[in-house]
């Protein structure tokens, strides 16, 4: 009855025939309540039909009253003990109803009222996002090894493996992730709006192959169809840059280094997915005495939305090998995305050390600070993210014989908005 009344336009099955004497008897009093103007009356319609609908209850069912009183939210008018309508001073106050949503009072279709394209609407897209939600649930990640020496590094890499995971997306984290992102939306908001009026202002941008223009590019003179004229125009350039924001998830991030850069690492992403910029955002650490490293890839390249979520897993535990880490983004930026203006974002608050082999400074920080040249040198640009204690500059001095791009950062509270200033320096918007 429930969906007789408040879905008219859907085609209700066919009653059990030992109960379709009883829905016909009962329908036109259902009606009739759910408009009745007062408790009373809606209460006697409730009576009418129990009276019906009596004959279907077994005599012998004991019907437990204290289900009853939870489920009917209240005991005022359900428990034999309390008091009813008849002796309650209070009535309840009239309501008069003169229409329905989707049937008029006599529950026929409403006149130039067609809500099928709605309601198709409306069930595609629930089917869409069904859809959706089982291929989350049933996907189960991915995992790909490698080795050191799949990548033209140093030599003291070509034993340790590589452990490439994208982790199956969790839903429940959902509310964890709504919750900072609302804590932070001002700040999110305050980013976008930068960025929004330093993207939309007007640059030249040269239109080619035109059958007619301001001028001849002589590259393509060869045009069978003459299209060699290019012209001039002023219009909004779309940044052409992919960034990789490459997180140190080693046990010296703990605490509050772990905690913001998580949440620097949701605002970023929050503002270059609204910027339309390519990006991913991955941690990275090395396995203490194993000859490993993991680098999970939290948001990859082009991600479904929902793997946002797996930022809140960003953790702290383990040791670093940062070169390594370093070679492996440059060749899963170069394989993923076509950007002619490619970053990676190093964010860091300490030297690379593997105890797997000894891999400590200052071998570690020579080795680092090749792979860091190394890769520069072949259109990869890298600028790095110190993270100290407050009033320290420590680990900032350190990695300056690593990355000769540095940023310092000594105020945590400050993350969020060094990640963007290093973004907009790149853009030359700044």
């Amino acid at each position: 009855m429930i969906n007789f009344l408040l879905y008219p336009f859907l085609k209700q099955e066919e009653p059990a025939e030992e109960i379709a004497s009883y829905v016909e008897k009962t329908k036109p009093l259902f009606l009739e309540a759910s408009i009745a103007p007062s408790p009373m009356e809606r209460n006697q319609y409730c009576s009418k039909i129990f009276e019906i609908i009596l004959p279907l209850i077994p005599d012998d069912d004991v019907i437990d009253l204290n289900a009853c009183e939870k489920i009917l939210g209240g005991v005022m008018t359900h428990s034999a003990d309390s008091k009813t309508l008849e002796n309650s001073q209070s009535k309840g106050k009239a309501q008069k109803v003169n229409t329905r949503l989707f049937t008029n009072l006599s529950h026929s279709p409403k006149e130039g009222k067609d809500y099928n394209v709605q309601i198709i609407k409306i069930v595609n897209e629930f089917s869409k996002h069904r859809e959706k939600v089982y291929e989350i649930i049933e996907y189960e990640g991915r995992k790909n090894i490698y080795y050191g020496n799949y990548f033209d590094c140093s030599f003291i890499h070509n034993k340790i493996r590589i452990n490439e995971i994208k982790p199956k997306i969790n839903i429940n984290f959902k509310r964890a992730y709504q919750n900072i992102y609302n804590r932070y939306k001002i700040s999110i908001n305050s980013y976008n709006s930068k960025f929004a009026q330093l993207l939309n202002l007007k640059s030249p941008i040269k239109e080619e192959k035109l059958l007619y223009g301001a001028g001849i590019s002589s590259k393509f003179l060869w045009d069978p169809k003459k299209r060699y004229w290019y012209k001039t125009t002023e219009g909004i350039d779309i940044p052409d840059l992919s960034i990789l924001l490459l997180i140190d998830g080693s046990g010296s991030m703990s605490g509050i280094r772990r905690e913001s850069a998580m949440v620097s690492s949701l605002i970023l992403h929050e503002v270059l997915k609204r910027q339309g910029i390519c990006h991913a955002i991955v941690e990275h650490r090395a396995r203490f005495e194993n000859p490993e490293i993991d680098i999970n890839i939290l948001v990859d390249f082009y991600a479904k939305d929902e793997e946002k979520y797996n930022l809140i897993k960003i953790s702290s535990y383990g040791d670093n090998r940062d070169a390594l880490a370093l070679f492996w983004a440059e060749r899963y930026i170069n394989n993923h995305t076509n950007n002619e203006n490619k970053l990676i974002i190093v964010i860091s608050d300490g030297i690379p050390a593997h105890e797997a082999d000894d891999y400590y400074p200052p071998a570690s920080i020579k080795d680092t600070h090749n792979a860091v040249a190394k890769i520069s040198n072949r259109g990869t640009n890298i600028i790095a993210i110190a993270l100290d204690a407050p009033d320290s500059f420590d680990c900032y001095e350190t990695l300056k014989e690593i990355y000769p791009n540095i940023v310092s950062c000594n105020d945590l509270a400050t993350l969020p908005g060094k990640l963007v200033g290093v973004i907009l320096k790149q853009l030359n918007l700044s």
